[in-house]
C-alpha cells in the first residue's frame, strides 16, 4: 500500500562546505566511501566537494549479531567513472531496538549528488523530529531538506548533476520502500517467489507522464522518453536545470509488512535491472549453492554483466540483504 572550477584573478565567494566524515556513521555500518576508502584516489570536483572515487569493483559482506546480514556488490562495467553510492547499515540504533538502512543512489553527469546523499541522508532522517513517532513524515521532512541543500549548493556553485534514491529502513517488521527515480527493490521468498516493492519514476508511468508534460518538453533519445530530452527520470535530488519541467524530489513510500517466508530483500540500480529480469533473477538465487548471502551480490552481477551489448553497460550496484538472518535464534 502507498504511504505517502575557479580564476584565481577573480574574487571568489564563500562556498557552502560539505565535511564528508567517513567515520561518522555506526561501528557496525559502513559505506561507499569508508569501505574503499585505502583504494579509493581523492577528486576534487568542485572547491565545496571532496568526493573519493572507487578505483576498482569491490563486494563486501556486512555483519550484525556474529551473522553476514547483507552482501553488497559494485561494477563500473561500461562506464567511465563509477557514479553510484551505497549506504549499508546493519543496526542504525545500537543497544536499542532493531533499525536497519540501506540505500542506492545513482549519481548522473558526474557523482557529486550520490556522493552528498551516501554522507548525509541517513543523518537527515536520523535527525528529524518525527523519526521516533512518525517515520513517514520524517522521511518526507528529510528529503526535501537534502534536496533543498543540494540545490543550494548548486546555486552556490554553478554545478549540475542529480541523483536517484533507492532507500529501506524498518520499524520492527514493518519495512518501509523508499524511491526517488529509477532503482528498483524487488522480495524474495523462501520459495523463490519474487515480489516487486516499488515502481520506478519514468516517462513511460501514465501518471508520471501526465505529471510532466504540462511543464517539460519530452523527447524521445536513443528511444527513450526525457525530460527536455535529457533526463529520463521524473524524480531525483538536485538536477537544478530541471525543476521548473516537472522534475520533483518528493518519494513514493511502500510499506510492506515483513513475513516468516520473506528471505532476501534485494536492491539494485537500474543498470543492473537492464540486464537482469525477475524470472532468471530467480534462477540464479534458486540454483545458488551456498546457504550464506556472502558473496551472493557479486556472483548475481558477474551474471548480470557477463550478457552482450551493442551498447555500454551502466554502471552496477546490488544489495542483498538476509531478512531472515534478522530474526533467526
Amino acid at each position: 500500500m502507498s504511504l505517502t572550477q575557479t580564476n584565481t584573478q577573480k574574487k571568489q565567494k564563500p562556498k557552502l562546505q560539505l565535511v564528508v566524515n567517513v567515520p561518522d556513521v555506526q561501528p557496525e555500518s559502513t559505506h561507499s566511501t569508508d569501505a574503499w576508502k585505502q583504494q579509493t584516489d581523492i577528486f576534487f570536483n568542485e572547491p565545496m566537494y571532496v568526493i573519493f572515487v572507487i578505483a576498482s569493483d569491490q563486494s563486501l559482506q556486512f555483519m550484525h549479531n556474529g551473522k553476514t546480514v547483507a552482501d553488497v556488490a559494485q561494477l563500473k562495467c561500461g562506464r567511465k567513472y563509477q557514479e553510484d553510492r551505497f549506504v549499508a547499515i546493519p543496526n542504525l540504533n545500537k543497544n536499542e531496538d532493531l533499525q536497519f538502512f540501506y540505500a542506492i543512489y545513482d549519481g548522473h553527469a558526474g557523482h557529486s549528488v550520490s556522493a552528498i546523499l551516501e554522507n548525509k541522508l541517513h543523518d537527515y532522517l536520523q535527525k528529524d523530529c518525527n523519526f521516533e513517532d512518525n517515520l513517514e513524515k520524517a522521511i518526507l521532512n528529510s528529503f526535501e531538506k537534502m534536496n533543498q541543500y543540494i540545490l543550494d549548493c548548486q546555486d552556490e556553485n554553478q554545478h549540475l548533476g542529480g541523483s536517484t534514491a533507492l532507500c529501506v529502513i524498518n520499524r520492527q517488521k514493518d519495512l518501509y520502500v523508499v524511491n526517488l527515480g529509477d532503482s528498483a527493490c524487488v522480495l524474495m521468498t523462501d520459495q523463490y517467489e519474487i515480489e516487486k516493492l516499488n515502481q520506478e519514476h519514468k516517462l513511460n508511468r501514465e501518471d508520471e507522464f501526465k505529471r510532466v508534460e504540462k511543464m517539460a518538453t519530452i523527447l524521445d533519445r536513443h528511444s527513450i522518453p526525457r525530460i527536455n530530452g535529457e533526463l529520463a527520470v521524473t524524480r531525483a535530488f538536485g538536477d537544478k536545470k530541471h525543476r521548473q519541467s516537472g522534475l520533483i524530489a518528493i518519494p513514493e513510500i511502500k510499506l510492506h509488512k515483513i513475513r516468516p517466508c520473506d528471505k532476501y530483500l534485494i536492491l539494485a540500480s537500474d543498470g543492473f535491472w537492464d540486464m537482469m529480469k525477475n524470472e532468471e533473477l530467480q534462477q540464479l538465487i534458486e540454483n545458488w549453492k551456498r546457504q550464506e548471502v556472502d558473496q551472493l551480490a557479486q556472483y548475481l552481477l558477474d551474471k548480470a554483466a557477463s550478457k552482450n551489448t551493442n551498447y555500454k553497460k551502466d554502471n552496477m550496484t546490488l544489495i542483498v540483504v538476509d531478512i531472515q538472518s534478522y530474526w533467526k535464534k
